[in-house]
């Protein structure tokens, strides 16, 4: 199975104009835990340990929405992480990397230059978390053939992506340099759409994103780094390992 998450503001780096837009970040992350269906129950289990060491049992109460989120926990000024204290955030932040360091699972990264990227067929720009996501789908319809074994694809509250995904494909069609690669139009019923609080381990995915999207902008820090035998990814050069062309 995979389990997706996001890191980056997609914002609206470009109009339709390809006139910049403020409130974007350079990049855009998609990454998420490739993992057996046999070790889900294993790293599930382990996020509740996490949460009762660091929350119940000091008499927090967590709220049913509650989710763990990697940037609020290195900025603790909100709740529940001021209630720890940043010492103690610092050791849950180092605990979470060093499970799944530990863990038998891989990492999928896609990371897209907003700029760059959006732009590459036509002269309209393309949602960039749409566009993303397409590339991610191209790189796990190709592991998919070379293993001999199909994903389930777990993408947090996907439901909600799927007119800009249409949208988007539909605009990338109408660029005849575009190749249309495993027909993207399927990608609406290839991924599923899930919660954090049903499926933990996305929680967990967002401190992969996390950590690529800091190497990706130079904001990485010790606590973050993860072993390159573990990731898939779209980025060539030396940050990474077992890179795709897609």
């Amino acid at each position: 199975m995979a389990f997706l998450d996001v890191s980056g503001d997609e914002g609206n780096f470009l109009d339709d104009s390809l006139n910049e837009v403020r409130g974007s970040s350079q990049y855009l992350t998609i990454s998420g835990i490739l993992i057996d269906r046999v070790n889900i129950s294993r790293l599930e289990k382990k996020y509740q340990k996490i949460i009762k060491k660091y929350f119940l049992d000091v008499g927090i109460t967590l709220p049913s929405n509650f989710k763990l989120h990697c940037v609020k926990l290195k900025k603790p000024g909100t709740f529940p992480y001021n209630k720890i204290g940043k010492k103690k955030c610092k050791e849950l932040l180092s605990e979470i990397y060093q499970t799944l360091n530990s863990f038998d699972c891989g990492y999928l990264a896609v990371s897209v230059n907003i700029k760059e990227h959006c732009i590459k067929y036509g002269n309209k720009a393309v949602n960039s978390k749409a566009y993303a996501l397409f590339i991610t789908y191209e790189m796990l319809r190709e592991m998919e053939q070379e293993i001999g074994m199909d994903f389930t694809i777990i993408y947090e509250e996907f439901n909600h992506m799927k007119k800009s995904i249409n949208d988007a494909h539909k605009k990338l069609l109408s660029y005849k340099t575009f190749p249309n690669p495993h027909d993207l139009a399927n990608i609406t019923n290839y991924i599923n759409s899930g919660k954090p609080q049903t499926f933990p381990i996305l929680q967990f995915s967002d401190f992969i994103a996390n950590s690529v999207f800091c190497k990706l902008t130079k904001k990485q820090k010790e606590e973050q780094i993860l072993p390159r035998d573990k990731f898939f990814t779209n980025i060539k050069g030396k940050s990474f390992y077992n890179y795709r062309e897609v």
